[in-house]
C-alpha cells in the first residue's frame, strides 16, 4: 500500500498533468466540453490529494498543499469561465 506523502505526490502529478493538457485544449481547441471535462478530472484528483491526510510537520507536504489549493481554486475560475 502507498504511503500518504506518495499518495499525495501522486495525485497531484496526475492533476497537474491533466490540467496541463486543460490548458493546452484552452489555448487550441474549438471544443470546451473537452476543456471543461479536462479541468475536471484535474479538479478531482486535485480535491483527492488534498483530502489525504499528511503531517503538519512535514513542511513540504504543507507547502504542497498550499500549491495545490491555489490550483485548484484557479481551475475551478477557469471552469466557470467557460
Amino acid at each position: 500500500m502507498e504511503s500518504e506523502p506518495n499518495r499525495v505526490q501522486h495525485d497531484y502529478q496526475h492533476a497537474v498533468e491533466c490540467l496541463r493538457q486543460a490548458l493546452e485544449s484552452d489555448e487550441t481547441s474549438k471544443n470546451p466540453q473537452l476543456t471543461i471535462s479536462l479541468y475536471q478530472k484535474g479538479i478531482d484528483e486535485l480535491e483527492k490529494a488534498i483530502n489525504l491526510n499528511v503531517d503538519p510537520n512535514d513542511n513540504r507536504a504543507v507547502e504542497l498543499r498550499t500549491k495545490m489549493r491555489r490550483n485548484l481554486a484557479m481551475a475551478r475560475e477557469r471552469v466557470q469561465v467557460l
